[in-house]
C-alpha cells in the first residue's frame, strides 16, 4: 500500500511539474513573439521616425512592461541621438509612469531599486515627488545613491540642497559619481557654492573640472592651491594640468621647496609646459630631488622639451649628483 501510495505521488508531481514547464515555455514563446513584433514597430518609429500610434504601444501586463523595458532600454543604453531618447523619454512620462510609481512603493527592495533605475534611464520627471516620499522613508544607502542620481539628472535644486544639508552622506568615489551626470552649467552653480559642500564633494568637484579640462576655473584653482589642506592643493594642482593651461610661473615656484613630494612631483610636469629657458633651472633643482618620483619626472619632463636631451647630456658632464646622473642617462638612453 505504500509503494502504491509513493507512486501516486510521484506520478502527480511528474504531471504537476510537467504542467509548469509547458507554462513557462507558453510564456516564454508569448514574450519572445510580443518582442519580435513590438521590436520592429520600436525601430521604425525610434530609428526610421515612423508614424506610430503610441497608446497601442502602450503595455497592458506585467509582461508587457517588461518586454517594453527590454526594449527601450536597449536603446537608451546603447545609443546617444537626442532625437531618439526624447521620444523613449516623452513616451515613457506618459504611459509607463504609473507602472513605477507602483514599483517605488512595493515592499521589496529589488523592484524598488528597478524602479529608481529605469526613472533615471528613462527620465521620469514625473516620478521625482514619488522619489521625494520614499526618500523620507527608510531607504538603504543603494536607494539614497540612486535618488540623488536622479536629483542630479532632472532636479539639480534637491541634489544642491541634500549635499548641503547632509554632510556625511556620501564617500568621494560616490559624489564624482553624482557629479558624472551633472551639466557644465550646474557644475558652475556648485562651484559658486563651493564652501557650502562637504569637504569630499569639494574634492569631487575639482576633479569633475579637471577631468572636464576647463580652463575657465584655472583662477579658481590658482586660489585653491594656497588652501590650508595639502589634498586640497594637490587635487587642485593636478585640474591644472589636466586643463592643459600654462601656467603663470611665478604663482607655482614655492611648490618646487615643498615638504610634501607630491606636491613637488606635480609642480614638476606644471612646468613641463613652459619653455626650457624659464623652467630649466627649477627643473634642474627638481632632477636633484631627494624623491626617486619627481627625479624621474624632472627627467622626463626635460627630455621631452625642445634642447631638453642635450641640456640633459650637459647636466651629466657637470653634476656630481650620483642618482641625479643616473636618472638622466637613463632618459638620455631612451632617445637614443
Amino acid at each position: 500500500m505504500f509503494i502504491i501510495s509513493m507512486l501516486l505521488v510521484l506520478i502527480c508531481l511528474a504531471f504537476y511539474l510537467a504542467v509548469q514547464y509547458e507554462k513557462k515555455q507558453a510564456l516564454i514563446a508569448r514574450k519572445n513573439e510580443y518582442l519580435n513584433e513590438l521590436s520592429s514597430v520600436w525601430h521604425d518609429y525610434l530609428v526610421k521616425s515612423k508614424e506610430a500610434d503610441l497608446a497601442k504601444l502602450k503595455p497592458s501586463t506585467k509582461e508587457e512592461y517588461e518586454i517594453t523595458e527590454k526594449i527601450l532600454l536597449c536603446y537608451v543604453k546603447n545609443l546617444s541621438n537626442s532625437e531618439i531618447l526624447l521620444k523613449i523619454k516623452d513616451f515613457a512620462n506618459e504611459f509607463l509612469t504609473d507602472y513605477y510609481a507602483l514599483l517605488l512603493k512595493s515592499r521589496k527592495w529589488s523592484l524598488r531599486m528597478n524602479a529608481l533605475y529605469r526613472t533615471a534611464d528613462f527620465k521620469l520627471e514625473t516620478l521625482i515627488e514619488e522619489c521625494h516620499l520614499l526618500e523620507q522613508r527608510k531607504c538603504t544607502p543603494e536607494e539614497i545613491q540612486q535618488i540623488y542620481k536622479i536629483y542630479s539628472i532632472m532636479d539639480f535644486d534637491s541634489l544642491v540642497e541634500k549635499l548641503q544639508a547632509n554632510k556625511d552622506t556620501f564617500n568621494e568615489i560616490e559624489y564624482s559619481r553624482l557629479l558624472t551626470f551633472i551639466s557644465d552649467k550646474d557644475l558652475n552653480r556648485m562651484v559658486t557654492l563651493f564652501e557650502e559642500f562637504p569637504y569630499k564633494c569639494q574634492l569631487a568637484i575639482v576633479n569633475a573640472l579637471g577631468h572636464r579640462r576647463l580652463q575657465e576655473y584655472v583662477s579658481f584653482f590658482e586660489k585653491l592651491i594656497l588652501h590650508i589642506d595639502p589634498e586640497m592643493r594637490l587635487r587642485s594642482l593636478k585640474a591644472i594640468f589636466e586643463t592643459g593651461w600654462v601656467i603663470d610661473i611665478e604663482k607655482y615656484l614655492h611648490f618646487v621647496h615643498s615638504d610634501i613630494w607630491e606636491e613637488r612631483l606635480h609642480v614638476t610636469k606644471l612646468l613641463g609646459r613652459l619653455p626650457l629657458e624659464d623652467s630649466y633651472s627649477y627643473l634642474q633643482k627638481l632632477l636633484k630631488d631627494q624623491s626617486w618620483k619627481v627625479r624621474s619626472e624632472a627627467a622626463n619632463t626635460i627630455g621631452k622639451i625642445k634642447d631638453g636631451k642635450k641640456m640633459l647630456i650637459e647636466f651629466v658632464d657637470t653634476s656630481s649628483d650620483r642618482y641625479a646622473i643616473e636618472i638622466a642617462n637613463e632618459i638620455i638612453r631612451k632617445g637614443t
